[in-house]
C-alpha cells in the first residue's frame, strides 16, 4: 500500500520538511505498521530520520548499506 506519491522537486528538502512529510505518511499507515525509516547519510535526511525516531520509539533507524556501498566504491575507484 502506498497512502501518498508526490513530487517534491520543487520544494526544499530541509530534514525538517522531510520530517514532515514522512510524519503526515505514518499518521496514514501508522506508526505500529513500521518497523524502520531508511534513508541515505545525506545532512537533510539524518536530521529527518533523528526527530522522527525521537517521535516514534518503535522506528528503528537505518542507513541505506547501497547508498553507503555506492560511497565507500566511488572512494576506493578515486584512489586508483
Amino acid at each position: 500500500m502506498v497512502p501518498d506519491l508526490a513530487a517534491f522537486d520543487l520544494d526544499h528538502h530541509t530534514g525538517k520538511f522531510l520530517e514532515s512529510e514522512i510524519t503526515n505518511i505514518i499518521g496514514k499507515i501508522s506508526s505500529k505498521k513500521i518497523t524502520a525509516l531508511v534513508t541515505n547519510n545525506a545532512a537533510n535526511c539524518v536530521k529527518a530520520r533523528e526527530i522522527v525516531i525521537s517521535q516514534f520509539s518503535n522506528i528503528i533507524d537505518l542507513r541505506c548499506i547501497a547508498h553507503f556501498i555506492n560511497l565507500i566504491t566511488k572512494q576506493i575507484m578515486g584512489m586508483l
